[in-house]
């Protein structure tokens, strides 16, 4: 694998299903962020009927909002969030003892949200076409070669 180099044609290809991969993603997430509106518009005109309308837009927005604090904390709760100030005292004394990279694990227990989601990210992507894999083990290739020369 290690003498694996790959042209600019095909770095370019690779570049462009992955510009592709993320422009699905982002066209997803806005048609996600649509559907929750016209859930949260849809709550609104239901309780307009049994309220007046300030009071049915307070409680729709204020319900999403409710629920999106929810979903928030219990995701910090499950991944230790709030348990982190032991985990972090010990990155930064073995941070300042040696100028070498900081070990992996070390930023996995100090960033578990960040580490969750890039991984989340990267095994949805892998998982979405059969060429995302062999994608991905290119970027890598690539930026394990760049770094070592």
């Amino acid at each position: 694998m290690r003498s694996f180099k790959p042209d600019e044609a095909k770095l370019r290809a690779m570049l462009i299903r992955l510009g592709i991969v993320f422009v699905v993603f982002c066209i997803a997430a806005i048609v996600i962020a649509l559907g929750l509106g016209f859930v949260v518009w849809s709550s609104y005109l239901y309780l307009a009927n049994f309220h007046p309308p300030y009071v049915a837009a307070l409680m729709s927005g204020g319900g999403a909002i409710i629920l999106a604090l929810l979903i928030l904390l219990i995701t910090l709760l499950l991944t230790g969030h709030f348990n982190n100030k032991k985990n972090a005292s010990q990155f930064t004394s073995a941070a300042s003892h040696s100028q070498a990279v900081p070990d992996p694990e070390a930023l996995i227990k100090r960033y578990p949200l960040e580490a969750g989601l890039i991984a989340a990210v990267a095994g949805f992507l892998a998982g979405t076409s059969s060429d995302t894999p062999r994608t991905l083990a290119e970027i890598v290739v690539l930026l394990k070669d760049s770094i070592s020369e």
